[in-house]
């Protein structure tokens, strides 16, 4: 797992301030349009050995670096967007600024990797991540360690780890979770539309859809003003069903917001 540091790199470890090498850039293109890093690995072992290799703001986006050896590599600012990036070596990497969005670090190496500021999203996988000391980034850190628990958590509750996804993208989305709710109350209201004005008694208020979303409404979040009652028993059925799921998505809301507002690390 890796640990975050509030400490800079050593000083042996600064990268030297060069110029970006086109050679070198072409030649990884080179492997990853093969998917082979062989002759990447092989050069960078054998002859460049334990130099800086400078690859700052490359474009990598979606490139195969699958255990590519990208020890002391210079990727500050580069574009790894859904890269596969599969148990690559980053030992001592520089990955300042780099976008991380979509990309696959599962298995990677980040001993001693300078992970500062680097952009990531929920689709970046990156459990089983190696390296016990990558540093710079304590929310990176956090969502590492998050992947481990989530990759953890759906290979034992498989169908459980759909359900979550699909409803609050394991509980980092409360966007997706209130649009779920409002999908319900509209659900809910279509079917007392459906049930027809005799299944429901309405003291005020003319019957139309409009007075449907509103009962719907109250009725999911729990308040139920008494102004529109149910009539019958299947409408009787659907109320309490719509109450026991607003119960359901309003206390979920309520632990994804608290969880997101009070979260330090």
């Amino acid at each position: 797992m890796g640990k975050t540091s509030s400490n800079d790199s050593p000083k042996s470890d600064e990268v030297p301030k060069r110029k970006f090498s086109q050679e070198q850039y072409d030649m990884l293109k080179r492997c990853s349009d093969k998917k082979d890093m062989t002759e990447w690995n092989e050069w960078r072992n054998d002859v460049v050995g334990g130099t800086w290799i400078h690859l700052e703001k490359a474009y990598l986006k979606r490139f195969c670096l699958e255990s590519a050896s990208l020890y002391k590599v210079n990727l500050k600012g580069a574009e790894l967007q859904e890269a596969n990036l599969q148990g690559a070596d980053f030992i001592r990497a520089n990955l300042r600024e780099a976008d991380l969005r979509g990309a696959d670090l599962r298995e990677a190496e980040l001993t001693q990797a300078n992970m500062q500021l680097v952009k990531f999203d929920s689709r970046t996988r990156c459990s089983s991540l190696k390296g016990e000391d990558f540093y710079g980034s304590p929310v990176f850190k956090r969502f590492v360690e998050d992947a481990d628990f989530l990759e953890d958590f759906r290979s034992r509750h498989p169908a459980i780890y759909w359900i979550w996804f699909v409803f609050s993208d394991c509980g980092r989305s409360i966007g997706l979770w209130a649009a779920w709710s409002l999908a319900f109350a509209v659900f809910y209201a279509h079917v007392f539309y459906r049930l027809g004005p005799g299944a429901m008694r309405v003291a005020d208020l003319p019957w139309n859809f409009s007075t449907v979303v509103y009962y719907s409404v109250v009725t999911f979040t729990t308040l139920g003003f008494g102004d529109v009652v149910p009539k019958t028993n299947a409408a009787a059925w659907w109320v309490m069903a719509e109450v026991i799921t607003g119960y359901v998505m309003l206390g979920g809301l309520i632990s994804i917001f608290a969880n997101k507002l009070a979260r330090r690390s």
